[in-house]
Formats: C-alpha cells, sequence, structure tokens
C-alpha cells in the first residue's frame, strides 16, 4: 500500500500538473525532477511570506522555491517576473539584470542576486538588505 495519496486539496491539485514535469523538454531544461506537491507548497508560503513583516521568512521562502525549481527554472521565474503574480511588489527599485529586488518593507529587503563563474550564472542568493 501507498502512502503517498494527497493529504489535502491542495496536494491533489498538484498531482493533477505532474505530468508537466515528466515531460522530457520539462527535465532536461530544468536539469532535475520536480515535484508539483514541493511547487505548490513553496509559492504559497512564498505568497503567504511576501505578503508578512519578517524579511526572513521571505528569504527562506525564495530558498525554498530555488531548492525546489532549481536555478534554471528560478533564473527564468525571476528574469520574465513571474514571481509578480505571487508577490506584492516592491515599491521602487527593481534593481538590475543580475539582481532583483523581489521585497521590501519596514526598511529591509530581500535580494536576488545571480553568482557567477566564468561568466556563467552559477547560483542565486537571496539576502535580506
Amino acid at each position: 500500500m501507498s502512502d503517498d495519496y494527497p493529504a489535502n486539496p491542495q496536494e491533489a491539485t498538484a498531482d493533477l500538473f505532474q505530468w508537466f514535469f515528466e515531460l522530457p523538454q520539462v527535465k532536461k531544461l530544468a536539469d532535475r525532477r520536480i515535484s508539483a506537491r514541493f511547487l505548490a507548497s513553496a509559492l504559497q508560503d512564498l505568497s503567504t511570506a511576501s505578503h508578512g513583516e519578517n524579511a526572513h521568512e521571505v528569504r527562506l521562502a525564495w530558498q525554498m522555491l530555488l531548492d525546489t525549481l532549481g536555478l534554471v527554472l528560478i533564473s527564468h521565474f525571476l528574469h520574465h517576473e513571474t514571481w509578480r503574480q505571487f508577490c506584492p511588489e516592491p515599491d521602487h527599485d527593481h534593481g538590475t539584470p543580475s539582481m532583483a529586488i523581489v521585497w521590501r518593507k519596514n526598511g529591509q529587503s530581500v535580494v536576488a542576486r545571480h553568482q557567477y563563474k566564468n561568466e556563467v550564472s552559477v547560483d542565486i542568493k537571496f539576502t535580506v538588505e
């Protein structure tokens, strides 16, 4: 007997989309296996944290999304500004192509910075500033 049954409606809905993440093109682009359940949870956590007041919780939620999606897809998520569908927009100063301000409240910001090696992005660091 499997213990992989959906624990809640969110997981049941995510299971409907798992096929997309199993497509060879998506696997190749992502360079990893992506769990639709983990992605749904990470996006919900990001949205909840981003509407809150704690910069460190927002940074952690972004890190969890990076861990779920991987570098390539989180880069697309940031570059195409898809994240704005889940998070309130910072009040000003959007950043640069290699740095994005993804949250700002009460004098604190969460910043996403690409880390490069030989002009190739090898990581993204989320920091509270």
